[in-house]
């Protein structure tokens, strides 16, 4: 029976069918549940699950197709010495903890550097009903590059793509081109057919998104307490 709800919340989640069956009436967050919550709601961890799982995939598909340098959750380099550089881009991220999804040379040029950012949205989140899909990934493209893109030219002298993806498996123009790139990558490096390698790497990461997505509509969002555990003497 678990397995069989598990299934259909994977059809019904990959096909964007909501509101789904079984699910509890009440988010441990205090708000009241629905699937279009759950993927949505932060407590328990399962958004940060989703991103770190996406960005961990990614990273290893382009490790074997050959990039160099390859790092994930890099710290930037500091602003100071670019203070001049940047007023004129007062919206830029200039924060000193600010880090890089994915950081790699070789994507697009041998010797050049690419800076990547993951984002993974719900798309019938209630704020997102009345927008086109291309003109979701289109506002979270901007978001990403007024935030990072002229900083890390500036700084770090390299690319800036955001990787933007939806929960039911949709991908932006700038994830799409990046898993393009990725295909000829093992086209070039291991003789892969490039049509074969592209099929490849999307339904890798749409399988990726797709069990991120069940965790978070069936997993549990409470930490879990045994009772009496804190009387046991463990220095028997």
């Amino acid at each position: 029976v678990a397995r069989q709800t598990t299934r259909s919340s994977g059809i019904n989640a990959e096909y964007g069918r909501f509101p789904l069956k079984d699910l509890p009436a009440k988010c441990p967050c205090g708000t009241s549940n629905s699937a279009d919550h759950a993927l949505s709601c932060h407590k328990g961890g399962y958004t940060i699950y989703r991103h770190d799982r996406l960005r961990d995939n990614f990273a290893e598909i382009l490790s074997h197709a050959g990039v160099r340098a390859l790092e994930t959750e890099k710290l930037l380099q500091p602003c100071d010495d670019y203070d001049q550089q940047l007023q004129q881009y007062p919206w830029a991220n200039t924060d000193r903890d600010a880090r890089m999804d994915i950081v790699c040379m070789g994507l697009w040029a041998p010797d050049q550097m690419s800076y990547m950012d993951v984002r993974i949205c719900h798309p019938m989140a209630a704020s997102y009903l009345n927008t086109k899909p291309s003109s979701l990934y289109k506002h979270h493209e901007n978001t990403k590059k007024r935030c990072y893109m002229r900083r890390v030219q500036v700084v770090e002298g390299g690319t800036f793509s955001p990787l933007v993806l939806t929960t039911t498996g949709g991908v932006g123009p700038e994830m799409d081109k990046a898993m393009k790139r990725a295909a000829k990558l093992l086209e070039d490096h291991h003789g892969e057919i490039y049509n074969e390698a592209l099929a490849a790497i999307r339904r890798r990461l749409r399988f990726c998104l797709l069990i991120s997505t069940l965790r978070s509509l069936r997993g549990c969002r409470t930490k879990y307490s045994p009772a009496g555990l804190n009387e046991i003497d463990f220095n028997l």
